[in-house]
């Protein structure tokens, strides 16, 4: 990792040498703090994501609280990843997502008494599919969508899901 300092005019190039551990960590405490801002600004624990793929880490979290919702972004750093999406004011909006690409499967899943209803697009102009599961919990909408995922991945992730 290189970081670059200004000073003057001149810019001196530091290499700050870190190992992959210490970023996993620091991404899993930047996600920890995503979920504590949400548990505080709107007064609950959100269903959490317990499985992720290898390699896939928290990028970041997004939070408009005036629309009362919540973006989580998850990357692997190459092709796959992870948008998760709350919607908290379900019972007076809703949000609606509308995808160009051809439905090609789609299923249901029960996890922990909760219907997840998980469909599958297969990407215009790409070898890869789109994977979306939306459902319901405590009156609070959410929508995961997989890019660049394998459909056992996206499976594991929704079978692995903590209901609060």
């Amino acid at each position: 990792v290189s970081i670059i300092k200004r000073s003057a005019v001149q810019y001196d190039i530091v290499t700050h040498v870190t190992d992959d551990e210490d970023i996993v960590a620091a991404k899993v405490s930047e996600e920890e703090e995503a979920y504590q801002k949400i548990k505080d600004e709107f007064g609950f624990d959100p269903v959490r994501m317990y499985y992720l793929p290898e390699n896939m880490r928290f990028q970041e979290a997004t939070i408009l609280k005036e629309i009362q919702n919540i973006y989580l972004t998850y990357s692997d750093g190459e092709k796959a990843s992870i948008s998760y999406h709350i919607n908290t004011n379900y019972n007076t909006s809703s949000v609606g997502t509308d995808v160009e690409d051809d439905v090609v499967k789609e299923q249901d899943l029960e996890v922990g008494n909760v219907c997840v209803h998980i469909k599958q697009y297969q990407m215009q102009n790409s070898r890869y599919r789109k994977i979306r599961a939306t459902f319901e919990y405590n009156e609070i909408q959410y929508f995961v969508t997989g890019n660049g995922l394998k459909e056992e991945e996206f499976n594991e992730i929704i079978k692995n899901l903590n209901f609060f």
